[in-house]
Protein backbone atom coordinates (compact mmCIF):
# COMPACT_ATOMS: atom_id res chain seq x y z
CA UNK A 1 0.00 0.00 0.00
CA UNK A 2 1.33 3.40 -0.89
CA UNK A 3 1.96 5.97 1.81
CA UNK A 4 -0.82 8.17 0.41
CA UNK A 5 -3.29 5.27 0.40
CA UNK A 6 -2.34 4.40 3.98
CA UNK A 7 -2.87 8.03 5.01
CA UNK A 8 -6.28 8.16 3.30
CA UNK A 9 -7.29 4.87 4.92
CA UNK A 10 -6.23 6.14 8.36
CA UNK A 11 -8.24 9.34 7.82
CA UNK A 12 -11.30 7.34 6.72
CA UNK A 13 -11.06 5.09 9.77
CA UNK A 14 -10.70 8.14 12.00
CA UNK A 15 -13.85 9.67 10.49
CA UNK A 16 -15.63 6.36 10.94
CA UNK A 17 -14.67 6.25 14.62
CA UNK A 18 -15.85 9.84 15.05
CA UNK A 19 -19.17 9.04 13.35
CA UNK A 20 -19.62 5.97 15.53
CA UNK A 21 -18.96 8.03 18.65
CA UNK A 22 -21.47 10.68 17.58
CA UNK A 23 -24.08 7.99 16.81
CA UNK A 24 -23.64 6.34 20.22
CA UNK A 25 -23.83 9.77 21.88
CA UNK A 26 -27.08 10.48 19.99
CA UNK A 27 -28.51 7.15 21.18
CA UNK A 28 -27.53 7.90 24.78
CA UNK A 29 -29.12 11.34 24.56
CA UNK A 30 -32.36 9.80 23.26
CA UNK A 31 -32.39 7.29 26.12
CA UNK A 32 -31.86 10.12 28.61
CA UNK A 33 -34.78 12.01 27.06
CA UNK A 34 -36.96 8.89 27.45
CA UNK A 35 -35.87 8.50 31.08
CA UNK A 36 -36.45 12.13 32.02
CA UNK A 37 -39.68 12.61 30.07
CA UNK A 38 -41.28 9.19 29.48
CA UNK A 39 -44.35 10.62 27.74
CA UNK A 40 -42.17 12.44 25.22
CA UNK A 41 -42.32 11.25 21.65
CA UNK A 42 -45.05 10.19 19.27
CA UNK A 43 -47.50 7.41 19.90
CA UNK A 44 -47.28 4.38 17.61
CA UNK A 45 -49.97 2.09 18.93
CA UNK A 46 -51.42 1.93 22.41
CA UNK A 47 -48.68 2.64 24.90
CA UNK A 48 -45.82 2.28 22.41
CA UNK A 49 -43.99 5.48 21.49
CA UNK A 50 -40.98 6.53 19.45
CA UNK A 51 -38.30 9.16 20.01
CA UNK A 52 -35.93 10.40 17.32
CA UNK A 53 -32.21 10.61 17.64
CA UNK A 54 -30.72 13.97 16.87
CA UNK A 55 -28.61 14.26 13.69
CA UNK A 56 -29.25 10.64 12.64
CA UNK A 57 -32.30 9.15 10.88
CA UNK A 58 -32.98 6.63 13.67
CA UNK A 59 -35.76 6.25 16.22
CA UNK A 60 -35.96 4.46 19.54
CA UNK A 61 -39.25 2.64 20.05
CA UNK A 62 -40.24 2.38 23.68
CA UNK A 63 -43.05 1.66 26.09
CA UNK A 64 -43.71 2.61 29.69
CA UNK A 65 -44.07 -0.65 31.61
CA UNK A 66 -44.78 0.95 34.99
CA UNK A 67 -43.99 4.30 36.63
CA UNK A 68 -40.24 4.78 36.36
CA UNK A 69 -39.73 1.71 34.15
CA UNK A 70 -39.41 2.19 30.38
CA UNK A 71 -38.40 -0.48 27.86
CA UNK A 72 -36.67 0.38 24.60
CA UNK A 73 -37.75 -2.26 22.08
CA UNK A 74 -35.77 -1.19 19.06
CA UNK A 75 -33.37 1.22 17.48
CA UNK A 76 -34.53 1.45 13.88
CA UNK A 77 -33.80 3.47 10.78
CA UNK A 78 -36.88 5.60 10.32
CA UNK A 79 -37.07 5.01 6.56
CA UNK A 80 -36.51 1.23 6.54
CA UNK A 81 -39.44 -0.75 7.91
CA UNK A 82 -39.60 1.36 11.07
CA UNK A 83 -42.20 -0.84 12.82
CA UNK A 84 -40.72 -4.25 11.96
CA UNK A 85 -40.17 -5.06 15.63
CA UNK A 86 -43.84 -4.80 16.62
CA UNK A 87 -44.59 -8.35 15.50
CA UNK A 88 -42.04 -9.52 18.08
CA UNK A 89 -43.88 -8.10 21.09
CA UNK A 90 -47.26 -8.97 22.45
CA UNK A 91 -50.08 -6.78 21.25
CA UNK A 92 -51.33 -4.40 23.89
Amino acid sequence: MSERAATLLAEALSLSDDLETRFVDALRAAVIRIETAPHLGSSIRGSYRWVRTRRFPYVLDDRILSPGVEMVYSVAHKRRRPSYWMRRVRRS
